[in-house]
């Protein structure tokens, strides 16, 4: 028998290993990674950057929103932004996996959402100070993405016990 392949003694209390052998830690016999495409890495990257791309778009429309207020709500933008996220990433993998009718609702949601926005920008370039129409258009918009929020993960945990997400076959 070969030393260097020598068994670890099972006979003892405890398994003991007396000598450890190099072969499994020897990172000079394993082979190199095979070498990645900038297209093959932004394949793989996609979801993360649409994901995060989401995120981002979300948080800065929670930012919009507060700003609409006459009274600025400080707390608003921290204490919303987790459920933003976690919002957008359940959009975002619906969206990747092309469950249209199952995001459906979410983004019916945000595109009111975003209409608002809009109407509550414009609004502002007309008006200077405290107006009871832009409140409105902020106090709906901010109802909206919450909508959109709660669709979004609703959706996307009852795409998960319908259609799991399940590993590729092997490759033989």
């Amino acid at each position: 028998m070969d030393d260097s392949l020598a068994m670890a003694t099972l006979t003892a209390t405890a398994p003991v290993e007396t000598e450890k052998t190099t072969y499994l830690h020897d990172r000079s016999i394993r082979p190199s990674a095979p070498a990645k495409s900038l297209k093959d890495a932004a394949t793989d990257l996609a979801p993360l950057l649409s994901l995060a791309l989401l995120a981002a778009s979300a948080q800065a429309l929670s930012f919009t929103t507060r700003a609409a207020w006459a009274g600025h709500r400080d707390w608003v933008v921290p204490m919303t932004t987790p459920l933003w996220v976690i919002g957008a990433v359940a959009l975002g993998a619906m969206l990747w996996r092309q469950k249209w009718q199952i995001a459906a609702p979410s983004l019916a949601f945000l595109c009111v959402g975003l209409a608002l926005t809009v109407l509550n920008v414009i609004r502002g370039q007309d008006v200077d100070g405290s107006d009871h129409l832009r409140d409105f258009y902020a106090i709906a918009s901010a109802v909206m993405y919450g909508c959109a929020t709660v669709a979004a993960v609703a959706g996307w945990a009852m795409m998960e016990i319908r259609q799991p997400i399940a590993a590729p076959p092997p490759e033989l």
